[in-house]
């Protein structure tokens, strides 16, 4: 049982794929079943993990509630993961007042238990989210753009402590995330450096769930720094890039772009169409969004809801 859980997390961050969902799942159910609490209890916090990363809040409230349900308070490891699957869920929602609560717990339950990568996977995951939903912000033009402000600062803080601690779990999706918030802030020539550095060393194209939204955002910079054909090979790419495994947000993302991209270009007909596509895409997020609150917005440590 323990043999599949550890496997499982290991296909979960090499290619967040199914084989990790059912060998985390076939730890989850046996450990039920023979009445292993503490691992049940883990199991269902990592099963919620991989809920969130296919954006299944349904699913995600089942397996946290279940998780704290089974987990007393000194069960650091089932506590800290499912504490910061809630975090990032209502974070991701938009709902920072929500989700500080919880990123406080899982700060605690970690030190607790003396684990520093999940400390690590804390500050990143903040990062993350703040940096998602600042692009939900610019992109649309709804909601308060000061989420962004500190999103540099945390991402160099998130860097310093893995450089103390020694890890680098992170190092490679950092530039990315670097380039997306310089695009994000207008600041395209900057941007355009480093995702041109990794498409040159092929880290970007490891990415290929965010490749659509990569793609269309290098459009973006290329356009505004006056490379017409590199814009146009890259704004073509982004859209034949979009598939059924690319994330709702992602998606939505990447037609804002190509509307703004189109629109700039003068193809009021491509950047109407990518427009529709963009509000129909943030519109299936948003309702994500909402689930998240309504499921997880009262949850109390226990795994119940507030009444």
């Amino acid at each position: 049982m323990w043999l599949n859980l550890a496997e499982g997390l290991l296909s979960h961050f090499a290619e967040l794929g199914s084989i990790a969902h059912d060998k985390v799942m076939r730890a989850h159910a046996l450990s039920a079943a023979t009445g292993l609490v503490q691992l049940n209890a883990l199991t269902a916090a990592w099963l919620a993990q991989m809920d969130f990363a296919k954006l299944d809040a349904d699913k995600l409230a089942l397996h946290v509630s279940q998780s704290l349900r089974l987990s007393d308070l000194k069960h650091h490891s089932a506590r800290t993961r499912a504490c910061l699957v809630i975090a990032q869920a209502l974070h991701l929602a938009g709902r920072w007042d929500l989700a500080s609560p919880w990123y406080t717990r899982t700060r605690l339950h970690a030190t607790e238990e003396g684990d520093d990568l999940s400390i690590s996977a804390l500050m990143h995951n903040m990062v993350s989210m703040r940096l998602d939903y600042f692009r939900q912000i610019t992109l649309t033009g709804r909601g308060d753009a000061r989420e962004g402000d500190t999103a540099l600062t945390g991402l160099e803080s998130s860097i310093n402590f893995d450089s103390l601690i020694g890890t680098s779990t992170f190092e490679h999706v950092r530039p990315l995330m670097r380039a997306r918030f310089l695009s994000l802030q207008q600041r395209t020539s900057e941007a355009l450096l480093v995702y041109e550095k990794q498409i040159r060393t092929g880290v970007a194209s490891e990415f290929s769930r965010l490749e659509s939204d990569v793609l269309s955002d290098i459009a973006w910079c290329r356009l505004l720094q006056g490379d017409l054909a590199g814009a146009q090979a890259d704004a073509i790419a982004a859209e034949r890039s979009i598939t059924p495994k690319t994330q709702v947000d992602d998606r939505a993302a990447t037609h804002s772009r190509l509307a703004n991209y189109y629109r700039k270009t003068g193809n009021q007909s491509e950047a109407n169409r990518h427009e529709r596509l963009a509000a129909e895409s943030w519109r299936e997020f948003n309702a994500i969004q909402i689930r998240f609150v309504n499921l997880l917005g009262n949850l109390t440590e226990s795994g119940d809801q507030a009444t």
